[in-house]
């Protein structure tokens, strides 16, 4: 299990650049920050938090803080173990208690957090072959247009795919791209409970008969018109 602690140190060396100004640093002065070179401190990498590259992978392993891998509502798209945040990150303290402060209401369009990870999330779709690229944009595009409404009822009846072939953009490695769940910004629309992975902790409790999802999850989830089982079920 990865920790979510902060290492920046001499580690960081497999971050630098060859071709920076630096030309290359020695370990005990292992980040070039463009003009010299420095031993690190995390502050140092926090510009490459959020890259879809090697090195925001080092970033977010050895300053998952600073990255924002504990924070629920941190703009950073690219937030789970694959991506470089540690495995301990959304069992920590700070996580915890950020989750219980969030409200289970679905936010506004223009929230400036949500913004903020659509952003991060359009940057990081600009990255991946095209057509991966191509479905990024577009749902990025969608949630910008919609917002939460893309996933509930509403955008079922409005034509919005966003269960289809049990696809489920609400849990964790529920769909095709690996980007923080949006449970965390649509927790109604999501059909979250209290206690549920990623869902706010101010959400209803499950009473044991309630269903296992919403509906409209069903509907769009595994076949046309309609199937009887949920999209990807959360583990």
């Amino acid at each position: 299990k990865r920790q979510c602690s902060q290492y920046a140190n001499s580690m960081l060396l497999a971050a630098v650049d060859p071709s920076a100004p630096c030309g290359g640093c020695p370990p005990n002065a292992a980040y070039c920050d463009g003009e010299r070179c420095v031993t690190p401190l995390c502050a140092d990498v926090a510009a490459h938090c959020a890259a879809n590259t090697q090195t925001g992978i080092r970033a977010r392993q050895l300053c998952p803080q600073t990255c924002g891998c504990n924070d629920p509502r941190s703009p950073l798209a690219l937030f789970d173990g694959a991506a470089g945040c540690g495995d301990q990150c959304t069992r920590s303290g700070v996580y915890r208690s950020k989750l219980d402060e969030l409200p289970c209401e679905d936010v506004a369009r223009d929230d400036p957090a949500f913004v903020a990870f659509l952003d991060d999330f359009a940057a990081v779709a600009a990255t991946w072959p095209s057509d991966w690229a191509g479905g990024g944009a577009t749902w990025v595009g969608i949630f910008r247009n919609l917002g939460c409404d893309a996933l509930d009822g509403d955008g079922a009846a409005m034509g919005v795919p966003a269960y289809l072939f049990g696809a489920n953009s609400c849990v964790e490695d529920g769909w095709w791209f690996g980007v923080k769940p949006m449970s965390y910004w649509c927790p109604v629309a999501c059909g979250c409970y209290a206690g549920d992975p990623h869902c706010p902790t101010s959400c209803p409790a499950r009473n044991g008969s309630e269903p296992d999802c919403p509906p409209y999850q069903k509907r769009m989830a595994n076949s046309f018109p309609e199937s009887t089982t949920c999209a990807l079920a959360v583990d």
